[in-house]
């Protein structure tokens, strides 16, 4: 898929899945890497750098210059002798807030293109993952690396990057000014300096905790925990676990409530640390200035430039160690983002495709699909074929292979070994695109958005007319429900189609799946969790909505399977027997078996 964020591609080198562990090797590529998905916007950072450095110049500048202004105007010259310096004051005060405001500009506009930037190409990773790669993991903490941890990025610049190169630069103009001054002033202010951007940071990280290494796993494993929560609270509730599960709860606030102590702890060593440097420079600066004045080698009344410019550039240095703290903390969770968009697709796209397929036949030979290595076959040696415009139903028990048979052939799941072919090709050959463009699936589970009937129907065909919309619906037999609501297509479903029933959210979801248009369509337990009448009413529905398509239908309902042209029984992952409603009882092999047991 080709990506449309204009960042650059994340092959910089894999993320470790451990960012709490982060140390050498690894924390110099997730460098590397943030660089890399910042590099569009060098431009605007590099504006950001360049007023940030003005502006705090200016700032400096003015604290120097108002000191000398003071002293000379205390010895009660000629006004006019005072002009120049009073000139400089307002210019280096105008400079100041404009250079600062177009600072902050330019830093905040590109930390929001960043951000931007980073969500679509976070996407662009994790939609190729789903469902075959992202099956073990917490909707929570996924929820959390998308929604919290992207923002780092940001971050990254506006916390990071820019306030740390300011405070480069202009410590490197202080320290030339100081120098013209009193070089022995120059040589104090720098050992401060030193102390302030360097000594202070290194005693800081000494301090730094394992649990705080990893905040930010741990305020993922909370947002997880708590999303479970609230999913299962109906079961949980039922079944008395409301005890366990606020204990599970409390462990994890626990455990994030003792890192962000330890972190506060740190910050307040750190901003009094901070504090003891900054309150040396005016006693550092009047230690080396004093006897400069009773030498005559600086002049009395630019004692006090000294050592407000002193004081004014250990101040700007305050800003460094917690600068560097939340870019190695952003860095860290970017890094557990990059383990997620780093994890290799089940499927990838052919370097050179073929023409998007025909609606044609499916034909399977010896395909075996396994979910990963190391794991058992999922499908082991399948063989079927499915004409086009036939409706073929796939039966047998929990775990042999259907729906995995249903994820191969719409390209979720990787072919071990074998042939799935579409239109006389394999599916491989195809991008998934294409394939996923003739082949529709109604998932068992098929999500319904907490938005309204249409909502969740055009999802399939966002620019589908109302017309188009209600004859899917006539189709799915959702038209008689829809005509007793007051507000028809814009009534609103709920989280989960919670507000509606389950009856009712499976028509939604087969009306989706018809205005699509596929002229494929799987459909993977349409009638699970659904009554014996509501889902024969589905089933009736489904067949005659879907007259001129290629039906593959996945059930364990064989009263629906009765009804399909041909019949598959998948057994550990192989076609046991196949043929006809009729054909398969007078065989009295295993789905005659299970038609003879009780409903």
């Amino acid at each position: 898929m080709k990506g449309t964020s204009g960042l650059p591609p994340g092959d910089l080198g894999a993320a470790s899945p451990l960012p709490g562990d982060s140390r050498g090797a690894s924390a110099r590529v997730t460098r590397r890497r943030v660089w890399g998905l910042l590099a569009p916007l060098r431009g605007r950072i590099l504006l950001a750098v360049l007023a940030g450095s003005g502006a705090a110049v200016s700032t400096i500048g003015l604290i120097a210059a108002s000191g000398l202004l003071i002293s000379r105007a205390a010895l009660r010259p000629a006004v006019a002798d005072l002009m120049v310096l009073i000139g400089v004051v307002r210019l280096l005060a105008i400079g100041r807030g404009s250079l600062r405001y177009l600072e902050r500009l330019a830093s905040h506009d590109a930390a929001l293109r960043s951000l931007g930037g980073m969500r679509v190409w976070f996407y662009e990773r994790l939609e190729p993952l789903a469902p075959g790669s992202l099956g073990a993991e917490r909707s929570g903490d996924l929820l959390g690396r998308f929604a919290g941890d992207v923002d780092s990025l940001q971050s990254v610049v506006v916390r990071g990057v820019v306030p740390l190169t300011v405070a480069a630069v202009t410590t490197a103009a202080s320290l030339v000014l100081a120098w013209l001054i009193l070089p022995t002033g120059a040589a104090a202010l720098s050992v401060l300096a030193l102390a302030a951007g360097a000594l202070v940071p290194s005693v800081c990280r000494r301090l730094e905790s394992v649990q705080e290494r990893h905040l930010a796993v741990h305020r993922g494993h909370l947002s997880a925990e708590v999303a479970d929560f609230l999913d299962g609270a109906p079961e949980i509730v039922a079944n008395g676990r409301e005890a366990c599960w606020l204990d599970r709860l409390e462990r994890a606030e626990v455990a994030l409530e003792l890192a962000e102590r330890r972190a506060a702890w740190r910050g307040g060593v750190r901003e009094g640390l901070g504090l003891l440097v900054w309150g040396l420079a005016p006693v550092a600066m009047l230690l080396v200035g004093i006897p400069a004045v009773r030498s005559g080698r600086l002049p009395g009344v630019e004692l006090g430039a000294l050592v407000l410019l002193g004081w004014a550039t250990l101040e700007l240095l305050r800003s460094v160690p917690p600068a560097l703290d939340s870019l190695r903390t952003d860095l860290r969770t970017l890094q557990r983002l990059f383990a997620v968009a780093d994890r290799p697709a089940p499927v990838a796209d052919p370097a050179a495709p073929l023409p998007a397929p025909q609606p044609g036949p499916v034909e399977a030979a010896g395909l075996r699909v396994r979910y990963g290595a190391g794991l058992p076959l999922a499908l082991d040696g399948l063989d079927f074929r499915v004409e086009p415009g036939t409706r073929v139903a796939v039966v047998g028990r929990s775990g042999a292979g259907k729906t995995t048979l249903a994820l191969a052939l719409l390209r979720f799941a990787g072919i071990d070994s074998g042939t799935l072919a579409l239109d006389g090709h394999d599916v491989a050959a195809y991008t998934q695109e294409d394939v996923r463009n003739i082949v529709g699936l109604l998932a068992q589970e098929a999500h319904i958005f907490n938005t309204t009937v249409g909502g969740n129907i055009r999802l399939a065909r966002p620019a589908a007319t109302d017309e188009e919309v209600m004859d899917a619906c006539e189709r799915a037999g959702l038209a008689p429900w829809l005509a007793i609501l007051p507000a028809g297509l814009d009534t609103r479903v709920g989280s989960g189609g919670a507000l509606v029933s389950g009856g009712e959210a499976q028509r939604i979801a087969l009306a989706r799946a018809l205005l699509a248009g596929r002229p494929i369509l799987v459909l993977d337990e349409p009638t699970a969790n659904l009554d014996p009448e509501t889902g024969r009413q589905v089933i009736d529905g489904l067949l005659a909505a879907t007259r001129d398509e290629t039906v593959i239908l996945i059930t364990h309902d064989l009263a629906a399977a009765a009804r399909a042209d041909e019949i598959f029984v998948i057994e550990a992952g192989r076609v046991g027997e196949h043929g006809t409603h009729e054909a398969l009882l007078a065989l009295g092999g295993s789905y005659a078996r299970m038609w003879r047991l009780p409903a």
